[in-house]
């Protein structure tokens, strides 16, 4: 017999299966990520991932029941449809945490992914579960529970929503499915101190100037920074012996100096960027936010030094500007000329590719076009160019082809014909061109790779400078990195004295964020050729070693890891003058 409902009716029909299915996500999601990163007490993990989602659950039980409650059609509707695209929401935003091992905003996750080839496919795959979800509202079966309809059963539902979560593991935070609105988080775990105190700040020499100005005596005046996506050690030959995937690099390198020992200090191009540009390795610090762009765009950069001292600077990008908020980081580090995809004059109406990127032989014509523009107003200048053609996923600009000889056979020629047109256009008779990587590609490593560099394979990339006053035909072992390349600039080809002593590499922040886990950072010494890492664990003003290959440098590294957090908490909190 078929149940009605009369209005005064003391049962509420609930959809069965949208509860369900949020419920399932919700306990699945709870279970997997503090497992998956091998928190040590993950029921309690569990138990916080859960709490902090109950404002969210809370809105989406708030809709159903109200859905069922209203009598007016029209706003019954609108909790249907708004129901549907919440849990839509949710569940997109647990299959992003569990791919990527952090949250992206939505208008990011296209780009963000490594299948960003499929956006057709992914967009559909996001209308389909609205549909399916819009269906399970609206159309499959009810349960009839026992459930009153009284006001105070929404009243309660509706607290779900207001649940406070400041008192939880902060970390856990970045886990959470927000309501309304993206919340702020701050790194570091509150115990047993979140920020270094003012003595420890003065202690560890946070507020002692920094470098003001930037001179090159000996080289030329005008700079050339080239960033090419992935541009790893073992694809040049000359680096390291292995692979032959980028021999134009090579005989180009033969110009001019060749480093074999160049490190990265992230894994990936945003930190990459934040370690060369704001001169520092990108640590997390107590305070900072969690996108290192966000933590690291208020703090001095080599690019406010080399416009006091009279460069105009520049930053010419191949991919879009929107892409983790970049651009906002490029102008608050205080370039005078931002341009991408979408700004560039010369690649509007051309095809785009991962990222929203052009290919890479319109980003070099456009460089030759601004650079002999910047040279003929006899100004120094500096600019900086990012390559996007051979990100991941691989897919060749012009033949389509993912294989990977091929992408970097055409990045390679592409980086000749470049070359070749600032030889033609005599920038090299003043100017100095850097050609680097932002990060070693994101492939598993060749076990060829892991032999000749061990642990530090995630972490070696390309480096060759040419151009006036520097030495030709040079190959240079010291050890250098990101964060010291333009600090060491000046004079890198006049003293003969190690650069760096050891090397650090912010690990990504992914292990981190649940629990009691802090922020790791991996440390790379002579004293095992840097073949082995060693894990320094950082949280609030605290380290703790976690290996037991403690290098003989040991004392030197934390002071000067406390030096560098400590700094960074203090600009970060300090206005600048």
């Amino acid at each position: 017999m078929k149940m009605t409902d009369s209005p005064n009716s003391p049962y509420l029909p609930v959809p069965l299966i949208p509860l369900f299915l949020v419920v399932a996500v919700a306990i699945v999601k709870s279970y997997l990520i503090p497992r998956h990163l091998g928190v040590e007490d993950s029921l309690m993990s569990s138990l916080h991932i859960l709490r902090n989602d109950l404002p969210f659950l809370g809105m989406i039980a708030f809709l159903l029941l109200s859905r069922c409650s209203l009598r007016l059609r029209s706003v019954a509707v609108l909790c249907e449809v708004v129901s549907a695209l919440a849990i839509t929401w949710y569940i997109a935003d647990v299959t992003i945490i569990m791919n990527l091992n952090t949250r992206v905003p939505f208008n990011e996750v296209i780009n963000y992914s490594r299948e960003g080839e499929n956006t057709k496919s992914e967009l559909t795959a996001i209308v389909a579960l609205f549909l399916l979800s819009l269906a399970a509202v609206l159309r499959l079966p009810f349960l009839r529970v026992r459930f009153s309809t009284s006001p105070l059963r929404l009243v309660f539902c509706f607290c779900l929503m207001l649940v406070p979560s400041v008192n939880s593991l902060r970390g856990i935070l970045v886990y959470a499915t927000p309501v309304f609105f993206e919340r702020e988080h701050r790194n570091l775990i509150a115990l047993p101190a979140d920020d270094y105190s003012p003595e420890q700040l003065v202690q560890f020499g946070a507020a002692n100037p920094l470098p003001k100005t930037f001179e090159l005596p000996g080289l030329g005046k005008n700079i050339i920074f080239l960033v090419v996506e992935s541009l790893s050690a073992s694809d040049s030959f000359a680096t390291s012996g292995l692979f032959n995937l980028v021999p134009r690099f090579d005989a180009i390198s033969s110009k001019g100096t060749l480093f074999r020992n160049f490190f990265a200090n992230a894994s990936n191009s945003e930190m990459g960027m934040v370690a060369y540009l704001n001169e520092v390795p990108p640590l997390r610090y107590p305070g900072g936010a969690f996108t290192a762009y966000r933590s690291f765009a208020s703090h001095p950069s080599v690019v406010e030094r080399m416009k006091r001292s009279g460069y105009f600077t520049a930053y010419l990008s191949g991919a879009t500007l929107n892409f983790l908020r970049r651009g906002n980081y490029y102008r608050q580090i205080g370039f005078d000329s931002i341009e991408g995809t979408g700004e560039a004059p010369e690649f509007q109406g051309h095809a785009t590719h991962i990222l929203t990127s052009v290919s890479d032989d319109l980003l070099y014509q456009a460089a030759l076009i601004r650079a002999k523009r910047y040279a003929e107003a006899r100004k120094p200048f500096f600019m900086t160019i990012t390559t996007a053609s051979s990100h991941l996923p691989y897919q060749h600009p012009v033949t389509g082809s993912k294989v990977e000889k091929g992408i970097w056979e055409y990045c390679d020629q592409q980086l000749e014909i470049f070359v070749n047109g600032l030889t033609e256009s005599g920038f090299f008779e003043d100017g100095v061109l850097i050609i680097t990587g932002d990060h070693r590609k994101m492939l598993p490593p060749n076990p060829a790779e892991v032999r000749r560099f061990g642990d530090a394979v995630s972490s070696r990339i390309a480096l060759a400078i040419i151009g006036k006053g520097v030495p030709a035909g040079k190959i240079d072992d010291r050890w250098l990195d990101q964060s010291s390349l333009f600090r060491s600039l000046p004079t890198l080809f006049t003293s003969e004295g190690p650069l760096r002593d050891y090397i650090l590499m912010s690990e990504p922040y992914i292990s981190p964020i649940l629990g009691e886990n802090p922020a790791f950072i991996s440390v790379f010494s002579p004293t095992n050729k840097g073949m082995v890492r060693t894990r320094l664990r950082t949280r609030g003003p605290e380290l703790l070693w976690t290996s037991e290959n403690i290098p003989q440098e040991f004392s030197s590294i934390e002071k000067e890891v406390h030096s560098l957090r400590a700094r960074l908490q203090y600009e970060r909190n300090t206005p600048a003058s």
